[in-house]
C-alpha cells in the first residue's frame, strides 16, 4: 500500500484528499497544525447571517472520518520534509512517505503596499476577522435601528 502525505488541510489539500481517496491502494496522511479549517468562500454569508459559525469551520478530524478508506489526520506542525529519505518530521514524531503532495497555500498581503488599509478595513482572511466583521455591523445596524433617524447609511 503506498503512503501519501498531504501537508496542508486547505482547499488544496482537501481537494487532493478527495481524489486520493478513491484509491482503496493508498494509504493517506493529512497533516495540518490545526483542528479546523476556515471556508473563507463562506464568510460573506456568515457575516450577512445566511450561515452559523459551524458552516465556516469545517472540523478536519470528523470531516476524515467521513470517507470508506482510513485518512488519517495527523494535527501536527511540519518542521521538516527530507525528500532523500522520504520522511516527514512535524513537532511531535516522524513519518514515512511515497508521496507527497504540498498545498499549504497561498499569503497575501495586500496591507503592505497600501497605505492605511490595515487601520481602516475589514478582512475576512480568516475566523476572527469575519466575526469581528459581523459582529460589528450588527452592533452598528442596531444603533441606527434604535436611534430616531429615519436614515439608515451603512
Amino acid at each position: 500500500m503506498k503512503k501519501i502525505a498531504v501537508i496542508g488541510a486547505g482547499y488544496g489539500g482537501l481537494r487532493a484528499v478527495e481524489h486520493l481517496c478513491k484509491n482503496v491502494d493508498f494509504d493517506i496522511y493529512l497533516f495540518d497544525k490545526e483542528r479546523y479549517h476556515y471556508l473563507q468562500t463562506e464568510a460573506y454569508g456568515y457575516i450577512a447571517g445566511r450561515f452559523d459559525l459551524g458552516d465556516v469551520a469545517l472540523d478536519l478530524k470528523n470531516w476524515c472520518y467521513g470517507f470508506d478508506n482510513s485518512i488519517n489526520f495527523i494535527q501536527e506542525e511540519v518542521v521538516l520534509i527530507s525528500s532523500e529519505q522520504n520522511m516527514i518530521k512535524t513537532d511531535k514524531g516522524s513519518y514515512h512517505f511515497d508521496y507527497l503532495i504540498i498545498a499549504t497555500g497561498a499569503h497575501t498581503n495586500f496591507f503592505s503596499f497600501i497605505s492605511g488599509l490595515r487601520e481602516y478595513s475589514y478582512g475576512v482572511k480568516n475566523l476572527q476577522k469575519s466575526y469581528k466583521f459581523r459582529r460589528d455591523f450588527e452592533e452598528i445596524l442596531y444603533q441606527k435601528l434604535s436611534s430616531n433617524d429615519d436614515v439608515i447609511n451603512l
